[in-house]
């Protein structure tokens, strides 16, 4: 580096230099060594392009960061390794598979390409170690996943060595990543034809493949098929029955199996949480402690985001401080869902306060924080939670502009929330979607800004949505603007004449202005298209459970009693215990 210096501004004396160095490295040491040395001279190219920076002109520094990054030196070293070592193939594939970082998709396809050129020019008796690793390296390219399978067929054609379970297993996972069920099925005739898809490894890895194709039929049938099937077979199933809206299936097939872990737990609970099923997965996961299984930093976000959707706030205590009791120190990724979780739950002290002893906040951090406060109309102190975050150095994203949005509409800061949506217009386009521009419609409806919003909509970069009229109609009834909602509903229902919401929204604003036969016409009509109402519902905590009520429901077990005591508190309106109550 020394020399370096002395170069000054000479970037192109730097850059033969170091082209130099690669080569000298190659030649002289053994592979081992080259390639830790090939690492301290990436240490050193860095620090070259950044005296190039300090202490030449700004087109040397440019010249010499675009060799340096470029695949010129990976290049040269995979080829020059190649050449030197080439009666010592295997230790270069190994070397490369297990020792050198790479992270560009241009170095993985250099060293895919170099091992299956090295595979196919030495004899069949060494080529065993070849197709394992060029087959692992095209499995983890997007690029390389036809690799994989093409290089799998040239084996196959070869007919030595033959493949075993593990080969069978990782061209699998290429086949699913490429999402094309011929080449999974050809996979398990071949599999089969040599006697392998009963060995568990290829059997779990049929059972993940079909199942992530939805093929859950023949997922079944590779699981009945395996000798010895085990928690991964059951697993990948289970999460196969959950991803294509089988729940109960799942459940069935988690009950009978013989041996869970963490990760099966997980699968179920996620599964559950994701499908809504938010009471099945809080009470899995009392299960899974219940039956000694430990929970780890997986299960949290899950059992919180069912929590969350429950409304449960004890519930969300207790799942808090089973966290702690297990996992002792939280991370980033539990403390952002408790963040979230008790905001929705309606406690923003308890929100707040797990934010503030967080040691570390990521942008998903502030993102749940600002959207606790928009959930809770707390607009003001949305905003200010969003200057403390660009403080911090952190940039928004497309999630901070939708909860300052959402705030700001429910908190009626309308100049404020179109400030913001003007500023990410101008600064940050890219994070801008359709959300976003509904939420700004919605934003100018409520202020009965709806001029405003007409033009806004006319001059929308893309053709609006049921969801831009809805927000607007959504204003009409606010401010009782019954001709303006009669024209956007007229437009709704020639985009979509079954859109039940915008009958019902349009009878509301009837009856808001008086119009009562105007409002008794659109409900008959609602009843002659047969159109149905998502039925209202609400629910309430009691000792830790969320009781569920649906208007006009009869099926909660206590139905009666509720009843009678909310007739008793209908009459007697002024009795301080049924208030309570």
């Amino acid at each position: 580096m020394g020399k370096f210096r002395k170069l000054g501004r000479h970037a192109a004396h730097r850059v033969s230099m170091l082209r130099t160095m690669v080569s000298q490295l190659v030649k002289h040491e053994r592979i081992e060594t080259t390639v830790a040395k090939a690492k301290e001279v990436r240490r050193k190219a860095d620090q070259m392009v950044q005296l190039g920076k300090d202490n030449g002109t700004l087109d040397a520094a440019r010249r010499a960061s675009a060799f340096v990054r470029g695949d010129d030196v990976v290049h040269k070293l995979f080829t020059e390794l190649a050449y030197r070592y080439k009666t010592f193939r295997p230790a270069f594939a190994y070397v490369v598979s297990n020792t050198l970082p790479v992270q560009e998709d241009f170095c993985q396809r250099i060293i895919v390409n170099r091992i299956i050129q090295l595979r196919f020019a030495i004899p069949p008796v060494n080529t065993e170690m070849y197709d394992r690793m060029g087959m692992r390296w095209c499995a983890r390219l997007r690029a390389g996943r036809c690799d994989a399978v093409a290089l799998f067929s040239r084996v196959l054609a070869d007919g030595v060595p033959a493949p075993n379970e593990f080969t069978f297993g990782t061209v699998l996972r290429s086949a699913t990543a490429l999402r094309d069920p011929r080449v999974g099925a050809q996979l398990h005739a071949c599999a089969a034809k040599s006697g392998l898809s009963s060995i568990v490894f290829v059997g779990s890895a049929l059972v993940d493949h079909y199942a992530k194709m939805g093929a859950m039929r023949e997922a079944q049938g590779a699981l009945g098929d395996t000798s010895e099937p085990n928690v991964v077979s059951y697993t990948a199933l289970i999460a196969g029955f959950l991803k294509n809206g089988m729940p109960e299936k799942a459940l069935r097939l988690f009950r009978c199996m013989p041996e869970k872990n963490v990760v099966s737990w997980n699968a179920m609970i996620g599964g559950c949480s994701q499908a809504g099923l938010s009471e099945e997965a809080v009470g899995l996961f009392r299960e899974m402690c219940r039956e000694g299984a430990r929970p780890n930093e997986s299960t949290f976000p899950c059992v919180l985001t069912s929590v969350a959707n429950a409304g449960a706030l004890g519930v969300a205590r207790s799942v808090h401080a089973s966290a702690i009791k297990h996992l002792g120190r939280l991370d980033v990724y539990i403390g952002n869902s408790l963040v979230s979780c008790y905001a929705r739950c309606g406690s923003l002290e308890d929100s707040v306060l797990v934010f503030t002893n967080m040691e570390r906040k990521n942008v998903v951090s502030w993102n749940a924080l600002i959207c606790g406060y928009a959930q809770n109309g707390r607009g003001e102190e949305a905003l200010a939670a969003h200057k403390r975050m660009i403080a911090t150095g952190l940039k928004a994203d497309n999630v901070t502009l939708l909860g300052l949005l959402f705030g700001c509409n429910h908190a009626g800061l309308v100049d404020e929330g179109y400030s913001l949506f003007k500023t990410a217009q101008r600064e940050q386009p890219g994070i801008l979607k359709p959300e976003h521009y509904a939420c700004v419609v919605d934003l100018l409806s409520r202020a009965k800004r709806f001029d405003d919003a007409k033009r806004f909509l006319e001059d929308l970069p893309f053709e609006p949505g049921l969801g831009f009229w809805k927000s607007m109609i959504g204003g009409c009834l606010i401010h009782w603007n019954k001709d303006l909602a009669e024209s956007v509903a007229n437009r709704i229902h020639a985009l979509d004449p079954d859109d039940t919401s915008s009958y019902i929204l349009l009878s509301n604003v009837y009856s808001a202005v008086g119009s009562w036969e105007s409002a008794s016409m659109i409900r008959r009509q609602i009843k002659e298209k047969g159109l149905k109402r998502i039925t209202g519902c609400s629910w309430i905590e009691v000792q830790d459970k969320a009781h569920v009520f649906f208007n006009g429901d009869s099926k909660h077990p206590q139905s009666d009693e509720i009843y009678k005591m909310l007739e008793v508190c209908l009459d007697t309106g002024e009795d301080e215990h049924c208030l309570a109550v």
